[in-house]
C-alpha cells in the first residue's frame, strides 16, 4: 500500500480441528473450481471516489450487501461436503489468489472469464484498463499467466479486481460440485459459480480461457 496515512496492522491466532483445515496445497488434476462471491468489489470502490457512482446506486448497494454476507455459510458447506482445498479472495485478487493456490498445489489452473461471477453493472466500469491496486494485480501476475486467443478482456480484467472481503475460492472433486453448488443456492449466497478446473499442465500458472 502507498498511501501518506499511517496504518495499524495486527495478526490474529488461534485454534483450528485438524479435520476442517483447509490448504491452498491440496488441490488435484480434475477438481473443479468453485467461487462463492461476485467480483467487482474494487472496480466500485475506485468509482465510488473517482465521483463516478453515487453511494445509492444499485452497483454500489450490491457491492455493499457482497462485501457484508460473511463467509460462514459457504465455509459450512465446503466442510459438508469435505472440500480440504480452498482460500479466499481478497486483494491480490481472484488470479492473485488462484496463482498462490496453484502454485502451493503443484498444478495449473484454467479460468473461464466468461463464467465469472460479477456484480451487476459492473462491466461497464471494467471497459478501460484498470488502476491502483488491481493494476499492480495484473502487473505482478503477469509472468504466470497465460491468455488464450480471443479472450474477452473486460471481463478477464476483473479476475485481478482487488477484492474487499471477497468470497471462497475451493477446488472441488467433480463428484461433489452439483449438490455444493445446490446448497449455496439453497443457503442465499450473493453470487456463486463453477468458473474453472485444475489441471495437470501448466504448473503453478493460471490459464484464462
Amino acid at each position: 500500500m502507498r498511501d501518506p496515512e499511517l496504518k495499524y496492522g495486527l495478526s490474529v491466532t488461534g485454534l483450528v480441528e485438524i479435520e476442517n483445515l483447509r490448504q491452498k496445497s491440496l488441490a488435484r488434476p480434475g477438481d473443479v473450481l468453485v467461487l462463492t462471491k461476485p467480483l467487482g468489489t474494487g472496480l466500485v470502490g475506485s468509482a465510488i471516489k473517482g465521483g463516478k457512482l453515487a453511494e445509492d446506486s444499485p452497483l454500489v448497494v450490491a457491492a455493499l450487501a457482497s462485501m457484508e454476507a460473511l463467509n460462514a455459510a459457504a465455509s459450512e458447506i465446503f466442510t459438508k461436503h469435505g472440500v480440504k482445498a480452498a482460500t479466499d479472495v481478497t486483494g491480490f485478487g481472484l488470479v492473485g489468489h488462484a496463482l498462490s493456490f496453484a502454485q502451493g498445489s503443484g498444478v495449473g489452473f484454467e479460468i473461464e472469464v466468461g463464467k465469472l461471477p460479477l456484480l451487476p453493472g459492473v462491466l461497464d466500469f471494467a471497459r478501460k484498463p484498470l488502476g491502483g491496486g488491481s493494476k499492480a494485480n495484473e502487473e505482478a501476475a503477469a509472468a504466470h499467466v497465460d491468455r488464450a486467443s480471443g479472450l474477452d478482456e473486460v471481463r478477464a480484467r476483473l479476475a485481478f479486481d482487488a477484492q474487499t472481503s471477497g468470497g471462497l475460492l475451493g477446488a472441488v472433486a467433480p463428484d461433489k460440485v452439483e449438490a455444493l453448488v445446490a446448497d449455496l443456492e439453497a443457503a442465499g449466497s450473493p453470487a456463486h459459480a463453477v468458473i474453472g478446473r485444475v489441471t495437470a499442465e501448466g504448473v503453478g500458472r493460471v490459464r484464462l480461457v
